[in-house]
């Protein structure tokens, strides 16, 4: 009996730790774009080479993330923490960041 409820405490800790890190995502990718949607970079090139490197950072990790720690059952609202597909991320990243207006 102790032996099976050191187990399921292990298991509520990694259940509970990929929370965080999709909560830790989820908070710095908002960060993020509310930070530099208001940086406005006139340059049409530098501007695209920006997001561009935004996206080859951040997409190729996500996505293992999200392969990663989507498949295990970790909660009954996935749709709480995993907020953003890749494709958002790659979306939101070319659509808001780096205002044209400059």
């Amino acid at each position: 009996m102790f032996i099976q409820f050191i187990f399921i405490q292990l298991k509520e800790k990694k259940k509970q730790n990929i929370k965080d890190k999709f909560t830790g995502f989820n908070k710095e990718l908002e960060e993020i774009v509310r930070t530099q949607k208001t940086y406005a970079i006139s340059d049409v090139e530098l501007r695209a080479d920006m997001k561009k490197d935004n996206v080859e950072y951040i997409f190729p990790l996500y996505r293992i993330f999200l392969e990663k720690y989507c498949k295990m059952n970790f909660t009954k609202n996935l749709d709480k923490y995993e907020r953003y597909s890749v494709e958002n991320v790659q979306g939101i990243i070319e659509k808001k960041l780096f205002d044209t207006a400059a």
